[in-house]
């Protein structure tokens, strides 16, 4: 599919969407001014008056005489939200792997159309600014990118991420940041440092399938909490489960979770980051969608609001930036000396050329640049996904609508089978995630994960095509 240049009467239309999207104007609000978001984003408020026009059309917006534009409450989309039923929590030992292994592996073949690895397209990725980078570092740290880095990481880099905090309430600290060999890596060591075999684990469910295989390797338990659709893991759920289970850690993907899209509430992250805190429980953050955001503003992760040092925040530069650079990071106080020294018998060190080419892509707004075209790639792609499922898939499917990442969660109707529809995809060279992997208990065997990461293609087009036609093909089970 060829893609036309946007006007930048869309873009307005498209940023203040977003806005509406994540609340930022709620309905009922009225929207900015013609001149104040002109002024704002930098355009003509011919162009702010024919983006709100736009937005007025579809049903977003509602002028009112003599007083401006105001936010509508937003028609119902062509399908709604997935859901599931609840379950009863209950510790249980993990046994995904081979299924995981299959899954993936299956996917790497370059004959294959990649709908299920949620990585962003290499064509999305700043391939020339890292190879300029990467020539500067090679000429003015040559010898020193042929060493071991310090265990925490090079230093440059470490205060370029912690700088990426200036706005919170407690800034990040260099001192607090520990380089890793990805966001796995990563979320590896916090579970090492804060838990051992036997111990419970709390994961969302539906929860990303690779937390469930560290669980499983490491001789843990992992008890998983319903999460909703849209507003992910409820407070009242997880305060149920602690009062009743001794657990040794939660780990929770808060800002576009994997794979359902959801965003947890401000207000619901001061009350899980306080009620875990009250329990000496530690709290492990999976954030690597973070800087995908689709709306304004980024939601504010869990460590914003972390008083006592319980909260390991972990992220990493595979899902923006270069995938097979493995560079990530933990954000910790409390548990670093144990992250430290667990690291040092994981891998050593982060490999130091690769550190030093991310601290000089960060140093002077290249990464920020290439985040927002990163971001506005993102959303179209989603779009353009969303509408193929919803266009081709059978009566019934529902999908979420994420406000930032790449991927969708799809629900087939019921008695459907997406390990079947895995299995037959596959045999065409088709990919996808089935949702059993992302349960401990085998649930969701009617739900599948598509991902959008690469720019939209006719064939991805006539690909989403085909996988509706499987789908509507089975028999219910």
């Amino acid at each position: 599919m060829t893609h036309h240049r946007q006007f930048l009467y869309e873009e307005v239309a498209q940023t203040v969407t977003s806005m509406i999207h994540d609340g930022t104007l709620p309905t009922g609000s009225r929207a900015p001014s013609l001149r104040a978001l002109g002024r704002q984003l930098n355009v003509s408020v011919a162009t702010v008056m024919q983006a709100y026009e736009e937005l007025e059309k579809s049903g977003l917006l509602k002028v009112r005489p003599q007083s401006g534009f105001y936010v509508q409450a937003p028609r119902p989309t062509a399908s709604a939200a997935p859901r599931w039923p609840s379950t009863t929590a209950a510790a249980r030992k993990v046994l995904i792997g081979a299924h995981m292994n299959e899954v993936l592996d299956s996917a790497r073949s370059p004959d294959v159309l990649n709908l299920s690895i949620a990585n962003p397209g290499a064509e999305l990725l700043p391939v020339k600014a890292l190879n300029r980078s990467l020539k500067r570092v090679c000429a003015s740290h040559a010898e020193e990118a042929l060493e071991y880095a310090p265990i925490e990481g090079v230093l440059d880099l470490r205060t370029a991420i912690a700088r990426r905090s200036a706005h919170l309430d407690h800034p990040v600290a260099p001192e607090s940041v520990l380089i890793t060999t990805g966001a796995t890596e990563a979320l590896s060591l916090c579970l090492r440092a804060v838990a051992n075999a036997g111990d419970i684990i709390v994961v969302e469910s539906p929860a990303y399938f690779a937390v469930l295989k560290m669980i499983e390797s490491l001789g843990m338990l992992a008890l998983e909490i319903d999460t909703d659709p849209v507003d992910g893991l409820r407070p009242a759920d997880l305060a149920a489960v602690i009062e009743r289970e001794s657990v040794a850690a939660v780990v929770s993907v808060g800002t576009f979770n994997n794979p359902t899209g959801s965003v947890v509430p401000r207000e619901a992250r001061q009350q899980i980051v306080r009620m875990l805190a009250s329990r000496n429980i530690p709290l492990i953050e999976d954030d690597i969608y973070g800087e995908l955001y689709l709306g304004q503003h980024k939601p504010l992760p869990y460590k914003a609001f972390d008083q006592s040092g319980q909260v390991m925040t972990c992220s990493g530069f595979s899902k923006t930036i270069a995938p097979g650079y493995r560079v990530g990071w933990v954000v910790a106080d409390r548990y670093m000396n144990e992250l430290k020294d667990l690291k040092l018998i994981s891998s050593s060190a982060t490999p130091t050329l690769t550190q030093r080419v991310m601290a000089d892509f960060l140093a002077d707004g290249r990464y920020d640049r290439h985040l927002t075209r990163l971001r506005r790639a993102c959303r179209e792609q989603l779009q353009a996904t969303r509408q193929a499922v919803l266009a081709g898939f059978p009566t019934g499917t529902r999908i979420s609508e994420p406000t930032g990442g790449y991927v969708l969660w799809i629900q087939l109707p019921r008695g459907m089978d997406a390990n079947r529809l895995y299995r037959d995809a596959i045999s065409e060279n088709i990919s996808i995630t089935p949702g059993a992997l992302f349960s401990s208990t085998g649930r969701f065997r009617n739900f599948l994960r598509l991902c959008a990461g690469q720019p939209f293609t006719d064939e991805i087009a006539q690909g989403i095509a085909r996988l509706g036609e499987l789908a509507r093909g089975q028999r219910p089970a």
